[in-house]
């Protein structure tokens, strides 16, 4: 039985939920495992250090080469969303044909250029020893360029949804692989195993390409990887350098331990048992370190409309789920500290623990400081976790403790300085997608001051890529000072928080207003409510449900509204309040809307986890409205809640109250609602 993301927020399922997406990831990793072992058991037994030494680092290096350019690719993530949320397919299409073309590129760059320092090892090699490097080498090399432009082919698609490929198909290369090997060893010796490998990796790469190739059909998504020189000059144009430096660095930053045992190789190179026990415990780590990617798409989920009050409740269900991931990989290292008999064997056992542990947790902050788009942080933390280890650090055979000690330090430097920001606000960058009009509702009425609002319209004629290099250029220089909210293809509104900010941006982009027909508006300095009245109530949600509701006037009767929930809602409660004489006295309608919700909602906290809960804030006549989760009334229900917030809006925009305004907030029978929901 499958479980969504749904039956995990709503039906309160989340252990089965996690159950159900962890499952493949612990069978597969430990067959993975499994095959690996094998192939170091056999390096190990019939090579030199002169070829162990350099087929290591080159795994190594593939490896920490890959994650960086998946780190990178966040930005394309974010704008495969952005188009598919204007819902431009041909947009969506010619952008990831030009990121294949800068994969293929950068592939070049990063894996190509390390072959000549690789191929100069070759010199202290015997001939034997050569044709196997040779073969190794070769084998990687193909690796990482499949890994590059596959890794980008498949973010089309992740950006969206998920790959669903079966038990049979995930396992089946490896086994393949596993066996080629065995094959291969025994007809033409080592030589086979770097042939075993890529052969492996062919097939794994053409069975993801050919579910991931039936998604882009399903999308009806059509890749074409050329769309001539300008498409491409104006795509390049609207990337941001400073954007894809900060996703590289941070992608790249994460794989700590990679880095440090990279380093760490030239110093044990005259200890095979300790070389070979290093990348046995660097493959183990590797088996589970990136465990946290496979709720990526879900904690991007949970960053998106309607999903945001489920975020923090989500990841915070995830942070059991390290220890018992690290005590499962942890106990496989002490048996390969038995097999290599591996001296202070109880010191080894200590501190493989509590590394596995740390960097367990790290994996899944990891995660979500990218679903977040803190990459600054990631890369500080990193920055600060390797300064650390290096400070306290020997490189000498014999400073197991002090070695111990310095990666404990660096680890838990990284893991607490992510834990510490976990729940701060969601960093806007450059790449991020524009907000949606349900999120721009939350954020204008969770603000206490005015702005100043853009509107920005552009020929619907032009090309796509020159808006986007616009607003990629607005979005730097706004920075953390405002946001962009769509409205249509070619008209959004800009709102910022610096009544000067709009002169920088007209004199700034004159030319390109010129060039590209794009015309801005700049409104004046007004409040919040009247910009939600005036610009976006028209546009607000594309649903049948709600269109109903925007042919009626602004200012509408509580009782209208009350008719209405039990009609649609037929079963859930709606209660009038009454009977108090509690009084507020503020200062701003922003600040009288936020007082009245907090004053209905506070004592209804409780069942926020079970049923959504919206409160009419008529002055005369307030209401609550209480609706029972469920998956099946989850597009049904948002939609509600938005009529409920935009009634607000309207009520306290035509109202006229002004500064000093003192309200009687009444009830009575909410404080016992409780007997109305056992």
């Amino acid at each position: 039985m499958s479980y969504s993301l749904q039956d995990a927020i709503y039906g309160s399922q989340y252990g089965k939920y996690i159950y159900h997406r962890m499952r493949f990831f612990l069978v597969v990793s430990l067959t993975t495992l499994a095959i690996n072992g094998i192939e170091i058991f056999l390096i190990r037994q019939h090579l030199t250090k002169n070829v162990i030494i350099p087929v290591i680092a080159m795994r190594i290096y593939i490896g920490i080469a890959s994650l960086g350019w998946w780190g990178t690719l966040e930005m394309m993530r974010e704008y495969i969303r952005s188009r598919v949320y204007f819902s431009e397919k041909k947009l969506t299409s010619e952008a990831i044909g030009h990121w294949m073309l800068i994969s293929l590129i950068a592939a070049l760059l990063f894996i190509f250029v390390p072959f000549r320092f690789f191929m100069s090892k070759k010199q202290i090699m015997l001939p034997d020893e050569q044709l196997i490097f040779n073969g190794y080498l070769i084998a990687y090399v193909l690796h990482g360029l499949l890994s590059f432009i596959f890794q980008t082919y498949r973010s089309g698609v992740y950006a969206i949804r998920r790959v669903y490929r079966p038990l049979g198909w995930v396992l089946g290369p490896g086994i393949i692989s596993f066996m080629l090997m065995l094959f291969l060893w025994k007809i033409i010796g080592l030589v086979g195993l770097p042939i075993a490998f890529i052969l492996g990796e062919f097939i794994d790469t053409g069975i993801r390409c050919h579910f991931t190739r039936k998604i882009y059909k399903q999308l009806k998504l059509d890749i074409k990887l050329w769309s001539g020189w300008s498409a491409l000059r104006l795509f390049i144009q609207s990337l941001s350098l400073k954007n894809l430096f900060q996703t590289w660095f941070a992608g790249t930053l994460t794989n700590f331990i990679n880095i440090i045992l990279l380093v760490y190789l030239s110093y044990v190179k005259n200890q095979p048992t300790l070389l070979i026990y290093s990348f046995v415990i660097r493959q183990i780590y590797h088996a589970y370190a990136h465990w946290g990617e496979i709720f990526y798409f879900d904690l991007k989920k949970l960053c998106s409309d309607g999903y945001t009050a489920f975020y923090n409740g989500f990841l915070k269900k995830l942070f059991p789920l390290t220890f018992i991931i690290s005590t499962i990989f942890w106990l496989i290292a002490n048996i390969f500290s038995l097999i290599f008999d591996m001296q202070n064997f109880w010191t080894h056992v200590i501190v493989i623990g509590i590394f596995f542990q740390l960097t367990s947790i790290f994996s899944i902050l990891v995660v979500h400081s990218f679903c977040q788009s803190r990459f600054i942080d990631i890369s500080l933390a990193s920055c600060l976790g390797m300064e650390i280890f290096f400070m306290f650090h020997s490189f000498s055979v014999d400073s197991t403790f002090t070695n111990s000690i310095a990666v404990f330090f660096g680890v838990s430097t990284m893991v607490a300085f992510l834990w510490q920001k976990r729940f701060a606000a969601n960093h806007s960058v450059e790449c991020v997608r524009p907000q949606s009009i349900y999120n721009m509702i939350i954020r204008i009425e969770e603000s206490k001051k005015g702005y100043q609002i853009l509107k920005i319209r552009t020929n619907p004629k032009m090309r796509g890529h020159t808006l986007e290099a616009f607003m990629s250029k607005v979005s730097i220089e706004i920075d953390q000072e405002g946001w962009i909210c769509p409205l249509k293809t070619n008209e959004f509104l800009l709102i910022e928080k610096r009544p000067k900010l709009s002169h920088k941006i007209l004199n700034g982009f004159k030319k390109d207003m010129i060039k590209s027909c794009i015309t801005i508006q700049v409104h004046d300095k007004i409040s919040c409510f009247d910009v939600i009245q005036k610009e976006v109530s028209k546009e607000i949600l594309k649903n049948p449900f709600y269109l109903q509701m925007q042919e009626c006037s602004a200012k509408l009767s509580a009782e209208w509204i009350s008719e209405l929930f039990k009609k649609e809602f037929p079963g859930e409660i709606s209660t009038s309040l009454s009977d108090s004489d509690t009084l507020i006295n503020q200062e701003q309608k922003a600040e009288i809307y936020k007082s009245i919700e907090k004053f209905f909602m506070l004592p209804l906290s409780q069942l926020r986890n079970s049923h959504f809960i919206s409160s009419l804030s008529y002055i005369k006549s307030p209401k609550v409205f209480i609706i029972k989760k469920s998956k099946d009334n989850y597009k049904k229900t948002l939609a509600w809640n938005t009529f409920i917030h935009y009634t607000n809006f309207s009520y306290f925009s035509a109202s006229g109250y002004e500064e000093g305004t003192s309200i009687t907030l009444k009830h009575s029978k909410y404080l016992h609602l409780g007997q109305f929901l056992e």
